[in-house]
């Protein structure tokens, strides 16, 4: 299972509100009036990223985006943090699930590639 800073840089990358608390174990100071360490300035500074799709591709993240009202920066920002945890679950040996509320498994998440 995903930790909580996880989870919070998670949130935080897809614009979710936080709270201070979860402001503060991400390294942000709320009373700054930037709201940012500026090691968390430095570190998040966008940087511009061309990538090549295939239409198909671009058509799904296209579509993805606009049924999550998200741009698709988010949903690419998203999709890097998911495989984050991925990795690092698989190197602890671990696997990524999808359950029910009753905690049934439904799918297994596995990383394609190596």
């Amino acid at each position: 299972m995903a930790n909580r800073h996880d989870h919070l840089n998670l949130k935080m990358n897809t614009g979710e509100l936080a709270t201070v608390d979860e402001r503060r174990e991400l390294g942000f100071n709320p009373g700054d009036a930037t709201d940012a360490a500026p090691e968390a300035q430095k570190k998040n500074k966008p940087r511009r990223l061309n990538i090549n799709l295939p239409e198909s591709k671009f058509k799904e993240l296209e579509d993805l985006a606009q049924q999550s009202s998200r741009t698709m920066t988010d949903i690419v920002r998203m999709a890097l943090e998911l495989v984050k945890v991925a990795v690092r679950e698989e190197q602890h040996g671990r696997k990524l699930a999808v359950l029910d509320p009753e905690g049934t498994l439904l799918k297994e998440i596995i990383l394609l590639g190596k």
